[in-house]
């Protein structure tokens, strides 16, 4: 029997409390260079072109809308190679959605196609492994 991998043609995935929610094809990072002494401003962070196949993350946009307070999670994107290795991963401390476009709809399929998401954060940091939070050296 085949495993499906909706996510095997998106190089950034996004993983929610531990388990892969999303794939996107590109991240950005939204930072400024112009800095006010004393204020600290974490960059926001635009996935685009990605699918969305989990509860995890239908759950997490449904508590989004709502207003919940609880809804700002620890994310990890981690970027993968052609094969599905590791490359490298961050963590955005308590992110949360700002804005979404799409989905398209497709009734042929399983995930919810997504054109963009964007997340603020308190904390944006590269990462030696997918969830400890560990600073590459």
């Amino acid at each position: 029997m085949s495993h499906h991998d909706p996510y095997k043609n998106f190089r950034f995935r996004v993983k929610v409390d531990g388990r892969i929610v999303a794939g996107f094809s590109d991240a950005e990072v939204h930072a400024s260079l112009a800095k006010v002494q004393g204020l600290h401003k974490t960059p926001d962070v635009t996935f685009k072109r990605g699918v969305i196949h989990t509860q995890t993350a239908l759950d997490w946009l449904s508590s989004v809308s709502r207003k919940d307070p609880t809804s700002r999670k620890n994310i990890t994107l981690v970027l993968v190679d052609e094969a599905g290795a590791r490359l490298a991963g961050w963590k955005l401390s308590s992110a949360w959605i700002t804005k979404i476009e799409g989905p398209a709809f497709n009734a042929s399929a399983n995930e919810i196609a997504v054109e963009s998401l964007e997340l603020a954060n308190e904390g944006l940091a590269l990462v030696d492994d997918d969830d400890t939070g560990k600073r590459q050296s």
